[in-house]
Order: C-alpha cells, then structure tokens, then sequence
C-alpha cells in the first residue's frame, strides 16, 4: 500500500466519520431519544475510524500519519462545503 491509498482511506474515514457527525447533530432534533441516538452515533462513528486505522496501522505508522492527514483533510473540505467557519467575516 502506498501513501496515496492510505491518503484516500484517511479522507474517506473522515469523511464517513463527519459526515456521520453532520447527519447526527442535524437529525437529533427530530428523536425522542437525543441520548441514546447521540450516543450509538458516536459509538458507530469511532469504531468505523477505529478499525480503519487499525487496519491501516499493520502497513506501519507512516500509513497512519498519512491516513490523519486525509482525516483532516476530510473535516477541512467539509467545514468549507457545509459551512461552520466564519473566518471573521
């Protein structure tokens, strides 16, 4: 596996883990149960990141630096698409 692989992993982790977040905080509203939703959400949501990087951890730590770069990569793209930063503006 090269680094460009664990780049898309670590983007796409991210991006199933705050997009998850969005759907969660966006949709508890809407629950009679705002803990339990919240908190098997959550459960969900780091168990996925969890076992991808774990699984990205047996090709070496270099993989996993790489994978927490596409993670925040991930969380930038989508604080400038769904909004959330005002940059002082």
């Amino acid at each position: 596996m090269n680094w460009i692989v664990a780049l898309g992993a670590g983007a796409g982790l991210g991006l199933a883990h705050f997009v998850g977040l969005w759907v969660t905080v966006t949709g508890v509203v809407r629950q009679p149960s705002r803990a339990v939703w919240v908190s098997l959400s959550g459960l969900a949501r780091f168990l996925i990141l969890g076992a991808g990087l774990a699984l990205l951890a047996r090709q070496g730590a270099g993989h996993v630096v790489v994978a927490l770069g596409g993670l925040w990569l991930a969380r930038w793209y989508l604080l400038q698409r769904l909004g959330g930063v005002s940059h002082g503006q």
